[in-house]
């Protein structure tokens, strides 16, 4: 994939308008009773559900397990809903706060039905190039023989399953190397911490006599709600690259 598409390709292959598409893909995530995230108060607070029915103009969704979460959520502008089928991550917003309904015979929630939803290509697949404007570093420790050392190297790349790191000098690092943490923080998403893997490291030529290294790392035991996050950041730049190529 391009680390740059045109608003034409992100409409094609990321976004489903078409309000009948919408309803049938959530109709999907009824079927099967596919658990879903639903973040909101700016991604401090979530709750797990699953969805109940899909209709023209609603969604309804089952409470969650903390009754204080589902106050906050009631009382909540807005919220995103996060989840995934087949390897495909799946992310949308609705316009409008929430409402708590009576559907069947329980309680339930209620939102506008979603105009737009996102869907993330499989994990390894989806990868985008990092601003070089906004250049992020990751900080590297390792535990070797229960000494710490650590790396500091800006981002090249990065994934909800890893990232891209460069190095000026060929790192002395081996494959299938573990990590003791990564640690990085993303523009409005906070910091992402976990531990990680070394894939590759690879010499990159960059002109005459010159060279540069790049060193790809598997996240390992990232959490659920950082993964979430760097999902959240890979999207918003996508739609700002986006909107520069229009």
């Amino acid at each position: 994939m391009t680390a740059t598409l045109t608003d034409d390709e992100i409409e094609d292959r990321f976004f489903i308008q078409n309000p009948q598409q919408i309803i049938a893909m959530l109709g999907q995530f009824i079927y099967k009773s596919i658990p879903v995230t639903v973040q909101f108060n700016n991604g401090n607070d979530f709750i797990l559900t699953t969805l109940l029915e899909a209709r023209r103009d609603s969604l309804i969704f089952d409470l969650g397990g903390d009754s204080q979460a589902n106050i906050r959520l009631l009382k909540s502008a807005s919220c995103t809903f996060l989840t995934s089928v087949n390897g495909i991550q799946v992310q949308f917003s609705t316009p409008g706060g929430v409402k708590q309904v009576w559907w069947g015979d329980a309680d339930a929630f209620a939102v506008k039905l979603p105009t737009r939803v996102i869907r993330l290509q499989r994990r390894d697949a989806y990868r985008i190039t990092t601003p070089v404007a906004k250049n992020i570093s990751v900080l590297l420790q390792y535990n070797e023989l229960g000494s710490i050392s650590h790396e500091i190297c800006p981002i090249h790349d990065l994934s909800i399953s890893g990232l891209g790191v460069t190095f000026p000098h060929q790192p002395n690092r081996e494959t299938g190397e573990s990590i003791e943490r990564v640690t990085f923080v993303l523009p409005e998403q906070g910091e992402i911490e976990c531990g990680g893997v070394i894939r590759h490291a690879t010499n990159i030529p960059d002109g005459l006599h010159k060279h540069s290294y790049r060193m790809g790392v598997i996240f390992k035991n990232l959490p659920r709600q950082m993964e979430i996050a760097i999902q959240r950041y890979i999207i918003a730049i996508e739609l700002i690259r986006s909107k520069v190529a229009t």
